[in-house]
């Protein structure tokens, strides 16, 4: 179902363009694809091979504090951007530097809901 998805979202290129904010056909089954063929692999190697599940401690804050953790990186851009500070790898035509700068302000999310899970700050619905 994973690679059908996947398939089937680049298929539907050709029609519908590949936008989160269009909410797009293709976007929707290439994300799917995507979900279930992580999904696939983190079952093989977690319930069928059983290989230590140690590394999932690094998402453990995320988890816990998912609310917070999901609306942090607004608040912290709009209030860089209210200073005129700018993220440079946001501004790039480098491919490379988009992908690795998202996924440093990714680690530095994850270490950002520790913090605020060590400060007792949560939000709940």
């Amino acid at each position: 179902m994973g690679t059908f998805s996947l398939l089937l979202g680049f298929f539907l290129r050709n029609w519908f363009i590949l936008s989160k904010i269009g909410g797009t056909p293709s976007w929707a089954f290439v994300c799917n694809g995507i979900s279930l063929l992580i999904y696939v692999f983190l079952y093989f190697l977690v319930d069928i091979k059983r290989y230590s599940t140690r590394w999932g401690n690094l998402f453990r804050f995320a988890g816990r504090n998912s609310l917070t953790t999901y609306l942090a990186p607004d608040v912290i851009y709009f209030v860089c951007w209210g200073w005129g500070l700018s993220f440079f790898y946001k501004q790039t035509s480098s491919q490379l530097l988009a992908i690795g700068g998202s996924m440093i302000w990714a680690f530095l999310m994850l270490g950002f809901a520790w913090l605020l899970t060590r400060m007792h700050i949560r939000l709940k619905l």
